[in-house]
C-alpha cells in the first residue's frame, strides 16, 4: 500500500488526531480549520467531502506540543454522531450534519488537553473526563443529550 498502489481514493483534510469512524456510507471525523474546530462527514464510496460544521468555540483549549484539539474519536449509530471536543463539549448531529442537541463542558484541566472518546451504549452517550483533578464518568442520553448520572473517579488523574 501506497500513494500509486492499491488506492481506491484520497481526500485532502484539515490536520485533527481523532480516528475516522464508520456509520453506514459516511465516514465521520474532526479537524482544526483555522484554528477553528470542525465536525467533518465524507461519503464512504469516494471520499467526497459531504458536510463540514464549524463546532462554536472561544479560545483553543491548550495541548501538548504533539497535540490536536480535534483528538477525540465521534462515535455514531445509525442516526446520530456524537463529537467531543475539549474546548466545547458534546456536540449530536444527524447523519446529514444537522444539530440534533450539544452539551457544553468546561475546558480539560490537564497539560495535554482532550483526548477521550465518547461511547454509544444502550441510548446513552458514555463519556469519561480523567483530568489532573476532579475526574469524572458520566452518562448522557442519546436523544437529548441530557446528562443521566455523572460519578467521580477519585485518584484518576
Amino acid at each position: 500500500f501506497n500513494a500509486a498502489t492499491n488506492l481506491v481514493w484520497k481526500t485532502p483534510l484539515a490536520p485533527g488526531h481523532s480516528s475516522p469512524v464508520i456509520a453506514g456510507d459516511r465516514i465521520f471525523l474532526t479537524t482544526v480549520e483555522s484554528n477553528r474546530l470542525v465536525a467533518v462527514a465524507l461519503r464512504r464510496a469516494d471520499g467526497t467531502p459531504l458536510w463540514r460544521v464549524p463546532v462554536p468555540t472561544g479560545a483553543l483549549e491548550e495541548t501538548h506540543r504533539t497535540g490536536s484539539p480535534a483528538a477525540s474519536t465521534p462515535c455514531a449509530d445509525g442516526r446520530s454522531v456524537v463529537f467531543h471536543f475539549g474546548s466545547f463539549g458534546l456536540l449530536c448531529l444527524d447523519h446529514g450534519g444537522g444539530e440534533l442537541w450539544r452539551h457544553p463542558l468546561p475546558p480539560p484541566n490537564n497539560d495535554f488537553g482532550a483526548a477521550t472518546s465518547p461511547v454509544i451504549v444502550d441510548g446513552k452517550v458514555i463519556l469519561v473526563r480523567d483530568e489532573d483533578a476532579d475526574s469524572w464518568v458520566a452518562a448522557f442520553d442519546l436523544r437529548t443529550g441530557k446528562e443521566l448520572w455523572r460519578t467521580a473517579r477519585p485518584g484518576f488523574y
